[in-house]
Formats: C-alpha cells, structure tokens, sequence
C-alpha cells in the first residue's frame, strides 16, 4: 500500500517537474522567435514561435490547471479551462505544419495538400474535443478516446514530416560541412529538430494506441509518463537548437567561428 503510493507521488513529482520545465522553457524560446520573427518579417520563425508559445504556454498551463483543479471547479471553469487547450493546441498544431511547409518544401504542391489535409484534421479533432468538453458526462468513452487518437494522428503526421525533412537535410548540411561550407552550429540544429521530431511522433503513435484501448489520460501512469518525456527531450531541443548558449555554440563548433555567410545563432 505504502510503496504503491510512494510510486505515485514520484509519479506526479516528475510530471509536475517536467510540465514546469517545458512549459518555462518552451514560452521563452517560443517569446524570444516571436521577437526575432518581428524583426526579420519571417513567416517560419513566426509559425514556430506561435507554435511553442500556444503549446507550452496556453495549452500545457491550462491541461495542468484543469487536472489539478477538477475536485475544486465547478463545471463552467472546467469547460473553459478544456476550450483554452484545446485552442492554444490547434493553433500550436498549425503553426507547426507551417513551420515544416514553408522551411523545406515551399514551393511543393504535394506538401499544401499535406499541410492543408494534416492541420483540417488537427482542427476537427481539437473541435470535437472541444465540443465533447460541453458534455463530458454523457458521452461514451469510445467516442472520447477516438477523438485524441485522431488529434494524435494528426501531431503524428506533423512530427513524422518534420522528422524526415529536418534529418535529410541534414544529411545534405553534414556534406557540405565536410568541405567546409556550412556552419556545423546549423547542422546541428537540423539533427536536434530531427531527433525531437522523431521521437514526438513515436510517442504520438503511442498516444493514439493508448486512445484507441479508452486509456484516461488525467490519471493514468503510462500517458502522464510519455507526455512528460516528450516534453522533456522537446524542451531542451528546443532550447539548444532556437536559443543556443555560448556554451553549447562553441562545442557545436569545436571552439571555430562561424564560416563566412553562414546562419548566426
């Protein structure tokens, strides 16, 4: 008795550290390519900072409230609370698949169609969930679950696309570098958006089996586990690969300055 609760109050202690530390970290990177995006007029580092600042910001906070809170609300915060994250995750969603479309295949009409089919899909999801939210008591589980595992198929196209695109390219970078073209730091940073997309869309893949079987994401372990690693490994790519410290710069590039023309961090 006394280990099984031992076993959730380390349970809930990591997932509470590794919320905070996504959600701090995420809102500050998301704030800072905001900023950046104003000043250069750029529509992908405006797609991303709206991104990371919806999710980590709106969405994570308002989750997180709404779980902690669900003894002490009445039903009019709650649904509000649902409808806010529902909506900072729609347009996190968005804003991520205009980040992939318009970084590496702007001018490709098979990737409209996957941008325009895979974010319509987020939208209806996050709708319907949103929808649901009005009428929690009533509805059927497999009509919930069905709903998440749609909303994480659609981040698992997003994640899955930005993972092939981020990890090809920077195969194509580490050739270039090789001849001494290319600044390893934005080599770098291809593999670290690849690696943390790569391992979203595993554990949106994940998330959809778990939907699909009725698993409760407020309380079970085994979502809450996978949420909060996720969250974790996005934060520091995110961190290392937007807002890079000069530490990190200078190991990137073996202590070298930047080559000539090459991106600054």
């Amino acid at each position: 008795m006394n280990a099984g609760r031992h076993r959730e109050d380390t349970l809930d202690l990591f997932v509470g550290l590794s919320s905070l530390i996504f959600s701090v970290v995420g809102t500050a990177v998301g704030v800072r390519i905001l900023l950046r995006a104003r000043a250069d007029r750029s529509l992908p580092e405006l797609a991303i900072g709206t991104a990371l600042v919806s999710f980590a910001g709106i969405t994570q906070t308002f989750s997180i409230a709404r779980v902690a809170l669900e003894d002490r609300l009445g039903p009019g915060a709650t649904i509000a609370l649902q409808l806010g994250a529902t909506a900072g995750s729609s347009l996190a969603l968005l804003g991520l698949y205009v980040f992939t479309w318009r970084v590496f295949r702007p001018d490709a009409r098979w990737a409209v169609l996957l941008f325009a089919g895979g974010s319509a899909l987020g939208l209806w999801a996050g709708a319907a969930m949103a929808a649901v939210s009005f009428y929690a008591v009533g509805v059927p589980p497999v009509l919930t679950g069905g709903w998440i595992a749609l909303s994480a198929l659609s981040y698992a196209i997003c994640f899955g696309w930005g993972a092939v695109e981020s990890l090809l390219y920077h195969g194509r970078l580490r050739l270039r570098l090789r001849l001494g073209l290319a600044d390893p730091l934005l080599v770098n940073r291809f593999l670290l958006w690849g690696s943390a997309c790569s391992i979203a869309f595993a554990i949106d893949v994940a998330l959809m089996a778990l939907a699909i079987q009725h698993v409760d994401f407020n309380h079970a372990p085994l979502p809450k586990l996978l949420v909060s690693a996720s969250g974790l490994v996005n934060a520091a790519a995110w961190y290392l690969g937007f807002t890079p410290p000069a530490w990190y710069v200078r190991w990137a590039r073996g202590g070298a300055a930047a080559p000539p023309g090459s991106q600054p961090a």
